[in-house]
């Protein structure tokens, strides 16, 4: 056993095994008011001030309407949590305040007497208190200042100024606060700018020392023996000896000895029993131990579609005071590979190695579940893993504008085998670097470095979001030394170091785009960045794409990188979405209301015009049917832009820019607006057309089908499964109105395993056979056995826009419809058409979700079809009557 200690040389003082006892503060018993006492409401911590005034019925919902700008006023105002307690926690011990999270700066009161001060809604915050509690009537005041004016006055009182990303209706100066950076409004969410007790409040009573955080780290090297692999990129051989490294923070009350115990249930090997001193004094020590394991001997953990997701649990305990703290853990190797390319290619991989095994990351960007946390349950959370695993998701990117996320996601994502890159929480802004701002970023870093750190699921730390780019966006001549003194103060000197102080062993990217760096070097405290002018290439580091002028399915006019880390286009929520917070005079594309809810520059008119690029507008002569139908043909287009993107990425892992990366942007929605979301946001997951369609476009074996401007067709596969596997590409062309098909071809097709290659290049003139391409569809099929299940990708060609075709009604029927038999809460039935059905789009106002989405029914045809509700099963007749169908046809009539 190797073990690393720091300990302080002192004279050994014996203390009897006295165990550190808590008191939980959080609850429904708190009071809350305003700066001049008008209102006056119950509360509940955790929670948030927006929140306890919508429950107490003081203010109306704040996504209604515009109530988001007419609610500023909380935001604007100052307001006091308050209780009353008693205690029985031993007076002769040290008593401390813990505050796990306070939105965001606030002051707080003991028995009228100052504790202190928070200004982090990030960190946790320890105040000592003993001599202040009382056996009974104790009363605890927290008063946080409104973060409209605070943040205001930070900016007046910066000897200069700091800039930061503007949104409609939003408010300024975000980036002197360390809270959410779209708490003060984004181009997909409001401007609420919460405010709250949003994390647990305790008192922990202490004899000599406690445990405060417990971590580890894990480390397994290559062997020298080279990859035999010839397929891109190579697998690579790990020795059999897996170093896990265990890392306690202990704080000190009193001077004297302590030993911590650290072990993994299941594993003997891994026990180490570790000595130390304490100071005493409140101070903090660490003791860190590290173990070698036999991974032969263990189950390894696997991301989604690997291996299992193993978890095992491992503890620190504390014999001084008999107390411990426990966490999960699964043995894996996590790199982020940088490495260079065949073919000589410029610049450097950037793909995900687990265990040794190369990973294509498949997923997307999260931002905040709601701008009120506390509506956030962790049941909502798991139906929305559950979303990402049915959608074959096997990553998640959380992004910088948000927060770091509750503990409950970080278990879910171990449990469903997603990885993670979590970016720090700075986005699209410079930032201050006085040393107070700097000191209270190195706290934040530690606290979620060892609250993360460990998580088999997380795969890498990034420093921001646009961090870097922002430093010549925002910049001038003038500025631009100024601006990169600033940053490199804040993250190169300080929160880098903070990082690998914490987790020596973090996998880090410095910001989201950027062309990484030029050295790397944790252990000398080198970095030097690949500084690149406006925007990032993408030949070192990640790259984004976003058009809002051009044909969104035109590939050519796609960024190419090594990792595409946001991309994607906007659609609207679902009519059933937007209704819940609009009126009837709202219902249109151009209505105050919308763009009011819309936040992206120019957002509806470029949805508009790119609809405009498929299909014609509906004009059924009835305001609100018009309305559901652009809808409806804003979400097609989304499925156009970012399926077709998300096929090209993948379809680029075996050749240049040898692409191992598509995470589109965005997974979720805050509110119910306009964005470019793939699930809408709601009280249980309502996915849009988006996100089936992103279940075949991310499948382990997936189809992709280009028509490039001479009408070339190129049919290709990507497979990231780890065996080669053969399968059968069918083709097959009809007429709009004909069940006999005009062309057909069945190809048996061997799929490399960790690949992307062409199948098949022809030209649509082929795949016509003669027919007119105004009256024909074709309909591509790919199914392959993988792991012994039946396996289809799926893609259709439309030869021509709809914008100029005419199609016959198609007639569609729901027929069949009953409980399936391998799930009886389920209900499975079948859509029929008489002739083609384009783009059915399936609805429902129950809770649950469908197997598929916005698919095409070939004439004469049916597709098979099931409803899964997140609630208890239902009945037959009743889902059947709730169940609304729509396709291209009735956006024509």
């Amino acid at each position: 056993v190797k073990m690393a200690l720091y300990l302080v040389l002192a004279v050994v003082f014996a203390s009897p095994a006295v165990a550190s006892v808590s008191q939980t503060l959080s609850g429904n018993d708190w009071k809350l008011t305003n700066a001049n006492s008008s209102i006056h409401v119950a509360a509940t911590v955790p929670g948030q001030v927006q929140y306890d005034l919508l429950k107490a019925g003081v203010i109306t919902d704040p996504y209604r309407e515009d109530n988001d700008v007419l609610q500023r006023w909380i935001a604007q105002d100052t307001w006091t949590y308050s209780l009353i307690f008693d205690t029985t926690l031993p007076s002769n011990q040290t008593i401390e305040l813990v505050l796990e999270g306070v939105d965001t700066a606030a002051s707080i009161q003991l028995n009228d007497q100052d504790v202190g001060t928070v200004s982090n809604q990030f960190r946790r915050f320890t105040f000592v208190v003993t001599g202040l509690l009382k056996s009974s009537n104790n009363v605890l005041a927290i008063t946080i200042q409104g973060p409209v004016p605070f943040a205001a006055a930070a900016q007046a009182n910066y000897p200069y100024p700091v800039r930061t990303g503007t949104f409609l209706n939003g408010f300024d100066h975000i980036n002197f606060m360390r809270k959410r950076p779209s708490d003060a409004g984004w181009d997909w969410g409001p401007a609420l700018g919460p405010m709250g007790i949003w994390r647990d409040v305790k008192l922990v009573s202490t004899a000599q020392a406690r445990l405060a955080d417990y971590w580890v780290e894990q480390s397994r090297a290559v062997r020298s023996t080279p990859s035999t692999s010839t397929i891109w990129p190579p697998i690579r051989q790990l020795e059999d000896s897996l170093d896990l490294h265990y890392r306690a923070a202990i704080v000190c009350m009193r001077a004297g000895d302590v030993t911590v115990r650290f072990d993994v249930q299941g594993v003997p090997s891994a026990t180490s029993s570790v000595p130390g001193y304490c100071p005493g004094a409140g101070e903090e020590i660490k003791v860190n131990s590290t173990v070698s394991l036999d991974v032969t001997t263990l189950a390894l953990w696997w991301p989604r579609g690997y291996g299992n997701q193993t978890l095992y649990t491992t503890t620190a305990t504390l014999s001084n005071d008999n107390t411990s703290l426990s966490r999960r853990v699964g043995f894996r190797t996590i790199v982020m590979v940088r490495e260079p390319l065949p073919d000589a290619e410029t610049g450097l991989s950037f793909y995900f190695e687990v265990n040794g095994i190369p990973v294509f990351a498949r997923g997307a960007s999260i931002v905040p579940f709601d701008a009120l946390d506390a509506r956030v349950t962790d049941a909502y959370l798991h139906q929305m893993m559950t979303s990402a695993s049915e959608a074959n998701f096997n990553a998640f990117r959380v992004w910088g504008g948000g927060d770091y996320l509750r503990d409950a996601f970080w278990d879910m994502a171990d449990e469903f085998g997603f990885l993670v890159w979590l970016d720090f929480q700075f986005a699209t802004a410079l930032y201050p670097r006085d040393s107070a701002f700097v000191n209270n970023v190195v706290a934040e870093v530690t606290h979620q470095a060892r609250r993360v750190t460990g998580h088999a699921s997380h795969a890498l730390w990034c420093g921001g979001n646009e961090i870097v780019i922002d430093t010549h966006r925002m910049s001038t001549n003038l500025t631009l030394q100024q601006v990169t003194a600033d940053f490199v103060a804040l993250f190169d000197q300080a929160l880098r170091p903070a990082l690998y102080n914490a987790a020596p062993l973090a996998q880090f990217f410095s910001s989201s785009p950027s062309n990484d760096a030029v050295v790397d070097d944790p252990a000398r405290g080198i970095y030097v960045h690949r500084w690149v002018p406006d925007d990032m290439s993408g030949e070192y580091g990640d790259v984004r794409h976003y058009d809002y002028t051009d044909d969104c399915t035109l590939v050519e006019n796609y960024a190419q990188g090594r990792f595409v880390s946001e991309y994607g286009w906007q659609s609207y929520p679902s009519f059933d979405t937007i209704a819940e917070v609009t009126t009837a005079a709202d219902w249109s594309n151009d209505s105050p209301m919308m763009n009011h809810r819309q936040h992206h520059p120019n957002g509806n008119a470029q949805l508009e015009s790119q609809v405009q690029r498929f299909f014609t507008l509906p004009k059924t002569g009835n305001t609100t049917k018009d309305f559901q139908l652009f809808i409806y043909l804003t979400q097609v287009v989304q499925c156009l832009c970012i399926g077709t993107q998300t096929r090209y990425y993948r379809s680029l892992k075996s050749k240049a820019p040898y692409n191992m990366g598509a995470l589109y942007w965005q997974f979720n929605d805050v509110w119910q607006a306009q964005s470019w979301s793939s699930i809408e946001y709601g009280p249980t997951p309502r996915w849009k057309m988006l996100h089936y369609h992103m279940k075949d476009a991310f499948s382990p074996v997936g189809l992709n089908a280009f028509v490039d401007a001479d009408n070339g067709v190129s049919i290709g596969y990507s497979s990231d499964l780890l065996d080669n596997i053969t399968g059968t590409l069918n083709i097959t062309t009809f007429s709009f109105d004909h069940s006999s098909h005009v062309y057909s071809n069945s190809t048996h097709v061997q799929l490399q395993q960790r690949s992307a290659a062409a199948l098949w290049d022809t030209s649509l003139a082929s795949i016509l056979a003669g027919a007119s391409r105004d009256t024909c569809v074709v309909f591509l099929a790919l199914s392959s056995l993988v792991n012994g299940t039946s396996t289809t990708s799926t893609a259709t060609i439309y030869p021509v826009s709809f914008a100029n075709l005419t199609l016959p009604d198609p007639a569609l029927r729901v027929t069949n419809a009953q409980a399936c038999s391998d799930d009886n809460n389920s209900i499975c039935f079948a859509v029929s058409a008489s002739h083609l059905a384009a783009w059915v789009q399936l609805s429902s106002p129950l809770s649950g979700r469908f197997s598929s989405n916005g698919f095409a029914v070939p004439p004469g045809g049916a597709q098979a079809a099931r409803f899964t509700p997140w609630g208890s099963p239902l009945n037959v007749a009743t889902f059947v009557s709730s169940l609304n169908l729509v396709s291209v046809y009735d956006v024509q009539q």
